[in-house]
């Protein structure tokens, strides 16, 4: 009875311990036990055995490390075999999370499939056109953050692709696939386009092999086959200083300051050439894609007395060109030379 001395516990509390069959060394066993009873009665309804719960023996784990396990239904490795995208097909809005895979079916219209709004390092969503979006489309909504560096949503207008978007920390990097029916891909600012004749692009084209006839004697007209021979014939007559490109003096018709362009559907080459009566003179020839901004292209800056300079540049196909020298009255043209 001495072990009860000292003891507070009520008539109810000591009750508990009504039909205990543990012997003194399990009872021991609670000896220094700081938890106070909320903690122990997280073991009420605990069916291990003493060998299950001997696997805590040892444990250096503080409590919230083992509160990981909260909410663990399966054993990890079933867990781990779980990992990685997985797919569900959507026809309307939705938001998603990092690693998750959508089927989006714009067939019933287009809609927008949001990305994570707080997306850490890693992170990764795939999206795939489950109809046809380049018939309805499908918006992906940034949420946030930036695709490719731009702030603004994306169009995913061609049919048949895949598009990977991971989180490099600062942007979401995109990575597209395309299916058989696809054609090939562009990714460019917030469009995800198809590459055509007109953006300067070839689809693929298969095209029958030549004949050894007609590698020799360049007897082809089936579109897509040239031989050497032939091909070099093309170069000659459409490149720079073709056969059908000539030097003509355009002296006549040409000036300073004033802003020309190559229509001639071949690259050009445009030499000008100056001298000023008394003082030093010097040049510069400029083209622009866009008539809006102008790079140097040829330039003269003759020191001393040096009187006379020339500047000369290729002109592309459709590009802007001009000629511009210090403000001297007197600096005459002496000759503009264009290879067309």
């Amino acid at each position: 009875l001495n072990i009860l001395d000292g003891v507070t516990a009520d008539t109810s509390e000591l009750n508990i311990l009504d039909g205990v069959t543990a012997d003194t060394s399990e009872l021991n066993i609670l000896d220094g036990v700081t938890a106070d009873t909320s903690e122990l009665n997280i073991l009420d309804g605990v069916t291990a055995d003493t060998a299950e719960l001997n696997i805590l023996d040892g444990v250096t784990a503080t409590t919230g490390e083992l509160n990981y396990l909260v909410g663990v239904t399966d054993p990890i490795q079933t867990q781990i075999d779980r990992s990685g995208i997985k797919y569900t097909r959507y026809t309307s809005n939705i938001t998603v999370e990092p690693y998750k895979g959508v089927i989006a079916d714009t067939s019933g219209g287009t809609f927008t499939v949001t990305l994570p709004a707080t997306p850490t390092t890693g992170d990764t969503v795939v999206i795939v056109d489950g109809a046809d979006w380049s018939a309805t489309n499908l918006i992906v909504g940034r949420n946030g953050s930036t695709i490719e560096g731009d702030a603004a949503d994306m169009t995913m207008d061609i049919g048949g692709v895949a598009v990977q978007f991971t989180y490099d920390g600062t942007t979401w990097q995109i990575y597209a696939q395309v299916g058989i029916n696809s054609g090939a891909v562009l990714v460019s600012g917030d469009n995800v386009s198809e590459l055509t004749n007109d953006a300067g692009y070839l689809t693929p084209t298969t095209a029958p092999d030549l004949t050894q006839a007609q590698v020799e004697d360049d007897t082809s007209t089936v579109f897509g086959q040239v031989s050497g021979q032939r091909l070099s014939q093309a170069v000659a007559a459409n490149g720079l200083g073709g056969s059908e490109q000539t030097a003509q003096d355009l002296s006549g018709s040409r000036a300073r300051f004033t802003v020309y362009q190559n229509t001639t559907g071949r690259p050009i080459w445009v030499c000008a050439q100056y001298q000023v009566g008394t003082g030093s003179i010097a040049a510069e020839l400029f083209i622009s894609a866009d008539n809006v901004t102008f790079f140097v292209t040829g330039k003269s800056s003759p020191s001393g007395s040096n009187n006379k300079t020339g500047v000369s540049s290729i002109v592309p196909v459709n590009f802007y060109y001009k000629v511009e020298t210090n403000v001297d009255p007197d600096i005459s043209e002496l000759r503009w030379i264009e290879i067309r």
